[in-house]
């Protein structure tokens, strides 16, 4: 007798990977479903790929799925996502852009001599910030290796947290120091939507 095959937390079955140099199934269905699935429970989720990731088309295309890179992450922040793609974490864990990621992916889905950058990921504050509620805080500009923040005091004495998109790296530092999680990202070249931290459009 032919056995079911287990499913996973939201009714799918578990994704077929391809081997390196060949092209991965495009699951499109399972894909579908979970989109559905987001929609249906609020604002869709943003999804963010792990650094030097190549143009999302062509990323779903040649990455085959292996998961070579979750594997190989010293800071465990790329994690298997929707239809077993890798996306990062942001917000949980900062990424140190060691490059292990794109040396482990033989299919060139994550390609660091093709990118210039590593992603055109940035941080954005949203409505949850402390200063933004008049409380002084600066923890996030304590922990900005890139000095992509600076403080600008408000009419309350209360300096105010201003991010320049073009120092920021958004390697999430600043995010996993934020006592109140009011630090969302957005991918600039992608057209992602912020992930949730209170942003508004009023947000820097």
């Amino acid at each position: 007798m032919n056995k079911s095959p287990q499913l996973n937390s939201v009714g799918e079955a578990p994704v077929e990977t391809a081997a390196p140099g060949k092209t991965a199934p495009t699951d499109s269905v399972a894909l579908s479903r979970a989109a559905f699935l987001r929609g249906r429970l609020g604002h869709a989720r943003a999804i963010f790929r792990p650094p030097w990731a190549i143009p999302e088309q062509e990323f779903t295309t040649q990455c085959t799925r292996c998961l070579d890179c979750v594997r190989v992450c010293p800071e465990e922040m790329v994690h298997r996502g929707s239809g077993g793609y890798p996306e990062v974490a942001l917000g949980a864990k900062e990424c140190t852009f060691c490059s292990r990621c794109a040396l482990a992916c033989e299919a060139g889905a994550l390609d660091a001599a093709r990118q210039v950058r590593p992603w055109t990921i940035v941080a954005r504050v949203g409505s949850r910030c402390l200063a933004l509620r008049g409380v002084v805080c600066n923890i996030c500009g304590e922990h900005c290796e890139w000095d992509a923040l600076s403080f600008l005091m408000d009419e309350r004495g209360v300096g105010v947290p201003t991010i320049a998109a073009e120092a920021c790296t958004g390697c999430g530092a600043c995010a996993v120091a934020c006592p109140n999680d009011a630090i969302g990202f957005v991918d600039q070249a992608r057209q992602q939507s912020p992930v949730d931290a209170g942003l508004t459009e009023g947000g820097t």
